[in-house]
């Protein structure tokens, strides 16, 4: 069974309540996301012994600031709580992607979601049906077996 909503010919989603389970999982997403960020950051130390937003904002600040995207632990501590205003910076995701398992597995998720084994068992066996019409169900029944 695939989680994926059915889409329109206009790329919408045929349901508003499809739409509407789709925002929502977007919220949770993007909590889930700022939660590993921050968590991150808590535990952050640098090589000068800078320790939390200060030292993820002078490596950021090291990475973005001479492009015109300066950094400071102020910004980046405002760009993490859910306000009105928010600083976030996409080219930021990069940097806590490679330092932060839970930050890559988060974005991962959301860019491409991971199937479970059935599903991928499922489209595995559609996909051989499809190709090898006649030899199908034998290779499936010898697959089962092993």
């Amino acid at each position: 069974m695939s989680t994926r909503s059915k889409q329109i010919t206009m790329g919408g989603l045929e349901d508003p309540a499809d739409e509407q389970a789709e925002i929502e999982a977007g919220y949770v997403w993007r909590e889930q996301l700022h939660s590993a960020i921050r968590s991150f950051v808590a535990g952050y130390i640098d090589t000068n012994g800078l320790k939390g937003y200060e030292a993820c904002a002078a490596a950021l600040d090291r990475r973005w600031g001479e492009r015109g995207r300066p950094v400071s632990a102020s910004t980046l501590r405002a760009a993490l709580n859910d306000a009105e205003r928010n600083y976030f910076r996409a080219e930021w995701l990069d940097w806590f992607a490679c330092r932060s398992a839970d930050v890559a597995d988060l974005l991962g998720r959301r860019v491409k979601p991971t199937k479970t084994d059935r599903e991928l068992y499922d489209d595995l066996v559609r996909e051989v049906r499809e190709e090898l019409p006649k030899r199908a169900d034998a290779i499936v029944r010898k697959a089962r077996v092993r």
